[in-house]
């Protein structure tokens, strides 16, 4: 393995490959326009232990029909969960589970270090320049509770015209900065679409 900075602890460690968004969102075969970033192995063993919870909490729910094999992996995952080793996980999605009316409640936090992660990832994918840990991170699921103002909701309609597609619409994303004015290396705004169901408006800002 080549030695050289981390994308997200930024030391100087041996380092791996990391995929944004995590590879076991697309199902195989995978598609070979997936993105990778320069990752130590501790960052990367320890991210992964949210990428299966965020796997299930964004494919549920999305279209059968037009993603057969995803929905699939999706069941296997969750038919998986009788495992012994995957009973905590298991126990942690029940706790999160409201019978009336039938629905998972998911951890934000979980949620919002996937988000983070990718947001990482891909600013340094396109920028070369590595976003510090200390960079201020909030993320708002785009749907009808959205509370927004019309200057939000213009920026979501632009960012979705031009949203760039990775592995045959199983995840879609555009940025600008946030402030184009302001001289904010890091403030940027996203857009994350993941299997056209679930849309996530992410913000980055050094303050």
């Amino acid at each position: 393995m080549d030695c050289g900075e981390c994308v997200y602890c930024g030391e100087q460690r041996e380092l791996t490959r990391d995929h944004v968004p995590p590879r076991c969102l697309f199902s195989k075969p995978r598609p070979n326009d997936l993105v990778t970033v320069p990752c130590c192995e501790a960052c990367n063993r320890e991210l992964s232990k949210h990428d299966e919870y965020f796997r299930i909490a964004i494919t549920t729910g999305i279209d059968r029909d037009k993603f057969p094999k995803e929905t699939a992996d999706s069941v296997r995952a969750i038919n998986s969960l009788i495992r012994p080793a995957s009973q905590g996980f298991a126990r942690l999605l029940l706790q999160n589970y409201e019978p009336n009316p039938s629905r998972l409640t998911y951890d934000a936090l979980r949620i919002e270090i996937a988000l983070y992660r990718i947001t990482r990832g891909l600013f340094y994918h396109h920028k070369k320049v590595r976003i510090p840990g200390t960079i201020a991170f909030a993320f708002r699921l785009v749907d009808a509770s959205l509370k927004i103002g019309d200057v939000g909701r213009d920026r979501i309609a632009r960012l979705s015209g031009r949203l760039t597609t990775i592995g045959q619409d199983v995840f879609r994303y555009a940025f600008e900065p946030f402030e184009p004015e302001l001289p904010d290396p890091f403030g940027t705004v996203w857009l994350m679409r993941f299997y056209d169901h679930k849309t996530f408006f992410c913000i980055t800002a050094s303050e």
